[in-house]
C-alpha cells in the first residue's frame, strides 16, 4: 500500500497518535437517505439535525407547509413527545401517535428536507435511495432543482439518488452523470455516456421505454401470469 507522509502539521501533544492529529476535526462528509424510512425514530432525528446542523426553526415551519398546509408547528418536547399545532390546535402527542396522524409522505419529507437544507447549507452530499418513495414528481423535482441552482447550492453538495422514474431524468442535460444499474450474476453500473449510442436532444425516459438499455420487465412473464389468472 503507498501512502504519502503527511509534513507541518504543528507539535504533537504527548502520546498522542499522528493519526489522531491529523483527524481531530470532525465534519460530515455525506449522509445517506433510507427509503425503507425511519419509522418514530424520524421526529427524533429531525430535531436532532435542526440541532446539529444549526438550521433555524423557520426552516422547518416553511417545510411542513409544503407536505401539509394544516399543519402551523412542531415542537418536540422529550425524545418521544411532541406538541403538534393544527388548524389551530394544540395537542400533545407521543411520536407513536404522530406517526399515525402525519402521512408516511409527510413523515419522511420532514426528515428528507431539512436534511437538504443542512447539505446545502454545509456543502456535504446526499445520497438517497428510491428518491421518489411517497413523493409526487413535484417534489422530487423540486429537491433537484435546489441542487442544480448555484444560487442555492453555494457551497457545490452533490445530490445522489436511485430511481424507478425513469422521467426525473429528463431534468438533466448531461448523460455522464446517470448510471444505469444491471444485473447479470452481479449487480453492477453502467454509464450512459460512456456505455450507451443515446442521442442528447432525445427524451432519456423514452430511451427507457424503447428499452435501450436492457432494463424493461419481462412482458412475456407477465402476460403468463395474467393467463394462469383467468384459468
Amino acid at each position: 500500500m503507498k501512502f504519502k507522509p503527511v509534513s507541518g502539521i504543528g507539535v504533537l501533544p504527548e502520546d498522542t497518535s499522528i493519526l489522531f492529529f491529523v483527524l481531530k476535526k470532525k465534519e460530515t462528509r455525506a449522509i445517506y437517505f433510507d427509503s425503507n424510512g425511519f419509522g418514530v425514530d424520524t421526529y427524533h432525528l429531525l430535531f436532532r439535525a435542526l440541532k446539529n446542523y444549526s438550521i433555524s426553526k423557520e426552516y422547518l415551519c416553511n417545510i411542513i407547509r409544503i407536505f401539509d398546509d394544516t399543519i402551523q408547528d412542531l415542537q418536540m418536547i422529550d425524545d418521544h413527545n411532541y406538541r403538534l399545532m393544527y388548524q389551530d390546535k394544540s395537542e400533545l402527542i407521543s411520536d407513536k401517535e404522530l406517526i399515525y396522524l402525519l402521512s408516511s409522505g409527510t413523515t419522511r419529507g420532514l426528515l428528507l428536507y431539512i436534511i437538504v437544507v443542512a447539505s446545502l447549507q454545509n456543502g456535504f452530499d446526499l445520497l438517497i435511495d428510491e428518491v421518489e418513495n411517497h413523493f409526487h414528481k413535484t417534489l422530487v423535482e423540486n429537491m433537484i432543482s435546489l441542487y442544480k441552482d448555484k444560487s442555492v447550492n453555494r457551497k457545490n453538495a452533490s445530490l445522489i439518488f436511485t430511481t424507478h422514474h425513469c422521467e426525473v431524468l429528463d431534468l438533466f442535460n448531461r448523460q455522464d452523470n446517470i448510471w444505469i444499474s444491471k444485473s447479470d450474476g452481479q449487480v453492477y453500473l453502467t454509464n450512459m455516456y460512456e456505455s450507451y449510442n443515446v442521442r442528447p436532444e432525445l427524451l432519456k425516459s423514452r430511451q427507457f421505454y424503447n428499452n435501450a438499455f436492457q432494463t424493461s420487465v419481462n412482458y412475456e412473464e407477465l402476460m403468463n401470469l395474467k393467463r394462469r389468472l383467468k384459468k
